[in-house]
């Protein structure tokens, strides 16, 4: 590769002094000097004899410039070794770089890849962070409720021990009392037997009827006195000391007892929170709020059902919040509970004729809840609202003029709507939308002409509830 790199810029050297051989340089040619002293390796190549004087007589006048050229050699060689290390390092850092925009298009795909599943994430993040969420609210609580009946067996641990140690020191107390009892007999009757030897003395020294015998008998008597005296006031002191002892232990045993009771006060106010916590409670009346709920136990925020004033409401609690702060109940809407179900369907198999009476419907086809008799009357069984729609058709010689009625606690019966149809077969109708109490009635009353009606039943009244009006 060197050689090539040499070849090629010694020829194009070559070319450009052939080209300019009629002028006079001083210029120094590398490829006279390179293929003189070191000619190239090129099998084939010959010099002719013409070529090697001339050559010889151009290199005789450059013998005074061997310094100029081997300068001009140091340069090229130079160059030469510049041009084939950038070439080494250029052809290093295009490799480099072609494992690189590999490694680039090998991750582009890869975000290509996962870009398609960001939402899915997205979605499955939220979900599992409410999850983690909500189970830390647990295991707070649960975690606070382990940590309560903890505290709790530590102290039924204490009591056990208090109770203990308060019987052994019963148990001292009474040891002591039974000493002391004990030493008071005695001492009462080492007082009684110095009484007596006192008197004995007393009448010896009366009679002087000592000689030696009694006096060593005397003698033996103080000592002996002495002894009991000495022996009194130990017991005297031991009197002291378990007078000491019992006011001690008095004020230690009232001590514990102050401390008993007030370990028991402490452990029955904790079992009655305990209790309070892991036991049903109650407001004694329906909940009408969250601040209700949570009275009641609720610790855990979400949808609840609450009374409201004539309807069951749905309610969100965020138990998270202070009762004071406005997050803290929101109005869903209302439930549509009903306590019992009422509709029916009724209709007629003949005609109506007779004027200002109740239109009676001999088919009941529905009558769910059992408030429409036979004879026309619906008697409403629970408050609320109710729907009622009547259809019929006028006879061929009449015309037919129908009311629908009502009649209440307070008020006897009353127009609410009529319906009116001309003669020879015309349809005629009425709806209405009623808040009825439970009692109030509802009737059909032909006021005029007649209702046809046969096996096809053209006359059709129906009516159902829609509404209740829960009352607590």
């Amino acid at each position: 590769m060197k050689q090539t790199i040499i070849l090629i810029f010694v020829s194009l050297t070559a070319y450009g002094f052939t080209s300019s051989a009629q002028q006079a340089t001083t210029w120094t040619n590398p490829y006279f000097y390179y293929h003189y002293n070191t000619p190239l390796e090129s099998p084939g190549q010959k010099i002719s004899a013409n070529e090697l004087v001339g050559n010889q007589k151009q290199l005789s006048g450059y013998d005074n410039d061997d310094h100029s050229i081997e300068n001009t050699l140091s340069s090229h060689v130079v160059l030469l070794t510049t041009c084939l290390r950038e070439l080494i390092t250029t052809k290093s850092d295009l490799f480099q770089t072609r494992t690189e925009v590999e490694n680039v298009r090998k991750e582009l795909n890869a975000l290509k890849e996962n870009s398609q599943l960001n939402s899915t994430s997205t979605q499955l993040l939220a979900n599992v962070m409410a999850t983690v969420e909500n189970l830390k609210n647990e295991m707070i609580t649960k975690k606070d409720l382990a940590q309560t009946t903890q505290h709790l067996e530590e102290t039924f641990s204490s009591v056990e021990s208090v109770k203990n140690e308060l019987a052994n020191v019963m148990t001292k107390v009474e040891n002591l009392n039974k000493d002391t009892n004990a030493t008071k007999a005695d001492l009462v009757k080492t007082h009684t037997e110095v009484e007596s030897v006192k008197k004995e003395l007393n009448e010896m020294k009366e009679n002087s009827q000592f000689n030696s015998t009694s006096a060593q008998l005397f003698t033996n008597v103080m000592t002996t006195v002495e002894n009991m005296k000495n022996e009194m006031i130990t017991k005297t002191d031991l009197q002291q000391t378990t007078q000491r002892l019992d006011e001690t232990h008095t004020l230690r045993v009232e001590s514990v007892k102050n401390e008993l009771t007030d370990v028991m006060t402490t452990v029955k106010n904790l079992k009655k929170d305990t209790d309070a916590a892991k036991f049903p409670s109650s407001i004694g009346r329906m909940p009408t709020s969250c601040d209700d709920l949570q009275q009641i136990g609720h610790t855990k925020s979400g949808l609840f059902s609450v009374m409201g004033n004539q309807t069951v409401d749905n309610v969100y609690c965020d138990f998270t919040k202070p009762t004071t702060e406005a997050g803290f109940q929101k109005r869903i809407g209302y439930v549509d509970v009903k306590t019992s179900p009422v509709y029916f369907y009724a209709q007629k198999t003949s005609n109506s004729v007779k004027i200002n009476a109740v239109i009676p419907f001999d088919l009941l086809r529905l009558n769910v809840g059992n408030a429409l008799n036979t004879s026309g009357i619906f008697v409403t069984p629970i408050p609320g609202k109710y729907f009622f729609s009547y259809s019929g058709i006028s006879s061929r010689s009449a015309l037919g003029r129908v009311e629908l009625q009502v009649k209440t606690a307070t008020a006897n019966w009353s127009r609410i709507g009529q319906a009116f149809g001309s003669a020879n077969l015309q349809t005629f109708s009425l709806q209405a939308n009623l808040e009825l109490a439970k009692g109030d009635q509802i009737r059909l009353l032909l006021v005029e002409g007649a209702i046809l009606d046969d096996a096809k039943h053209y006359t059709n009244f129906v009516g159902q509830l829609l509404e209740e009006d829960i009352i607590q």
